[in-house]
């Protein structure tokens, strides 16, 4: 199983975006967005560098991803942004893991 975490960066004004990418719990990849903007911090945007690297060291696609997770809880479009980016349906998941 695949998960990818996105922190900070893609609510405005959090900043240092970064992705992670694990297989069954073993880290393969991890990168922080500032590294491809050569923007220190790289406010406020999704970290799509951050997230590309990941996938590519992986060899794999989005569509193989089983869960993107955030540690933010955020804002209204957020899902949207995600589809549109990801150019599949994202679903978010409630947040009591019991539903």
């Amino acid at each position: 199983m695949y998960v990818i975490g996105i922190s900070s960066g893609i609510k405005h004004g959090h900043h240092d975006g970064a992705a992670v990418l694990l297989k069954d719990g073993q880290l393969i990849a991890a990168a922080e967005e500032e590294r491809f903007t050569l923007s220190k911090h790289a406010r406020g945007e999704l970290p799509r560098g951050a997230i590309d690297f990941c996938l590519k060291q992986a060899g794999i696609s989005i569509k193989d991803v089983d869960w993107i997770c955030s540690p933010l809880k955020t804002y209204t479009n957020y899902e949207r942004r995600l589809t549109e980016y990801f150019q599949i349906p994202v679903r978010p998941q409630s947040e009591d893991p019991t539903v």
